[in-house]
């Protein structure tokens, strides 16, 4: 008996990589395509860069104006979105906040700090005084 197991790759690939692609197929720059899209070239470049997200909206518009169905794009970007959470959980840093008391010694209590009178916090030795008091007081 065999079990088909699906392919997936978790290198985080940014749907705009594919947005490239299909923008030089149709000799289409990121401003002709911001231009179609009526928006600024801005955000075109941060989805080309992973660091915009494809929306409803935008995958939407997408699919008006490259002929690429508004569900390969929302699509891309969940994938993507997914493929970073991978790569971020797998770090070593949150594998330790993961096992955060568990089975270690727990974090050193931090001392509290306490300014007396006189110290930075306060000025010059008396109560933190109001803006306007301050000047108010200098004036007379």
């Amino acid at each position: 008996m065999t079990t088909s197991r699906a392919m997936r790759s978790d290198l985080p690939v940014p749907p705009g990589e594919y947005l490239l692609e299909v923008l030089h197929e149709k000799g289409m720059t990121q401003s002709e395509l911001a231009r179609r899209l009526g928006r600024p070239l801005q955000p075109i470049n941060e989805i080309v860069h992973g660091k915009k997200a494809i929306t409803a909206q935008t995958a939407l518009q997408l699919e008006r104006v490259l002929d690429v169905p508004a569900h390969i794009w929302t699509g891309l970007e969940a994938e993507y979105r997914i493929a970073l959470a991978r790569a971020s959980a797998a770090t070593p840093r949150a594998t330790n906040v993961i096992n955060a008391g568990v089975g270690t010694d727990p974090a050193p209590a931090r001392k509290s700090t306490t300014f007396p009178r006189g110290t930075a916090r306060h000025g010059s030795g008396g109560p933190p005084r109001q803006a306007g008091a301050a000047r108010t007081a200098r004036r007379t």
